[in-house]
């Protein structure tokens, strides 16, 4: 099997886990403060990782000069990023905070770009623009609702998600070259965990909330939308690049209004199934564009 198609299938079950994991989070914040949730959420994740480490014998050396990218990598796009995430989602709707995903393919094309040279044609940019077309058909752009004071904040909570993750794509690709994935995911999610507990502990829980409804979402997020899905997203982003691999990221609007149709009771609209089809067409034109990029 080809790297492309590794990727491909790496990100298509990435982006799945994640469109699914914002409605976990819609749930599990509702009680669960967004940095405790966190911690929670990343406690799980390294545990399971370490067991995965141990079963496959992984080396986990890591060179003392890449100490500050792990970091960094750890602390920006797993703590930050879901500082502004699990706060977006609390104080919006799924599909608002979901918005997050419009932004990033343009801004991981622009960074990889200005760092890494990278080149950008034409068509690309047409399948970027086709994208976010239709993935604000998805979520709908109420202009209204967006202004008043809580959903406003919400959108600025998403967009900061949306550059903590290009900072964490492109901290993250210099070690492709020198370190395995599982390696990687594990050592930053230990460390983006660690960097939640001092917000965590300062934020208040009413524990007696918590229900086998909240700690199943929990345990979701913590296995399949953070152990699997970045391990899975560092293997897509090795074998497809930065900019990419953010565009598969498009779909997880689609997975999220589908999932919180059925268990949320939101509806979708002629608009919406649209923009759906627009995203996955964005997707396939943008493997089928001979993009200039450097490899990993």
């Amino acid at each position: 099997m080809s790297d492309k198609k590794i990727g491909s299938i790496a990100m298509l079950i990435t982006v799945i886990i994640w469109g699914v994991s914002f409605v976990n989070i819609k749930v599990a914040v509702a009680v669960l403060p967004p940095m405790t949730l966190g911690f929670l959420r990343f406690l799980l994740a390294s545990f399971l990782l370490f067991i995965f480490v141990k079963v496959k014998k992984q080396n986990l050396f890591i060179n003392r000069k890449d100490y500050y990218l792990l970091v960094i990598a750890g602390a920006i796009g797993i703590t930050a990023y879901f500082y502004f995430e699990n706060n977006g989602v609390k104080i919006t709707t799924a599909s608002i905070a979901s918005l997050v995903i419009a932004s990033i393919p343009v801004l991981s094309t622009i960074a990889e770009s200005v760092i890494y040279k990278t080149k950008i044609t034409f068509k690309k940019w047409m399948c970027l623009v086709l994208s976010i077309i239709g993935v604000l058909l998805i979520v709908g752009f109420d202009f209204k609702e967006l202004v008043s004071s809580g959903f406003a904040r919400g959108y600025i909570m998403m967009f900061m998600a949306a550059i903590t993750a290009v900072i964490y794509a492109v901290v993250t690709k210099p070690l492709f070259k020198k370190y395995n994935q599982l390696s990687i995911v594990f050592y930053q999610s230990l460390i983006g965990t660690i960097f939640f507990i001092p917000f965590a502990a300062i934020e208040k829980t009413n524990w007696s909330l918590v229900d086998s409804k909240i700690i199943l979402n929990v345990l979701a997020l913590g296995v399949f939308a953070s152990a699997m899905a970045f391990y899975l997203n560092l293997v897509g982003l090795k074998h497809l690049g930065i900019s990419r691999s953010a565009v598969y990221l498009n779909i997880i609007p689609i997975v999220s209004v589908v999932v919180s149709m059925i268990f949320l009771g939101e509806t979708i609209t002629l608009m919406q199934l649209i923009g759906g089809i627009l995203v996955i067409i964005s997707v396939y034109l943008i493997n089928k564009v001979d993009v200039k990029h450097l490899g990993v």
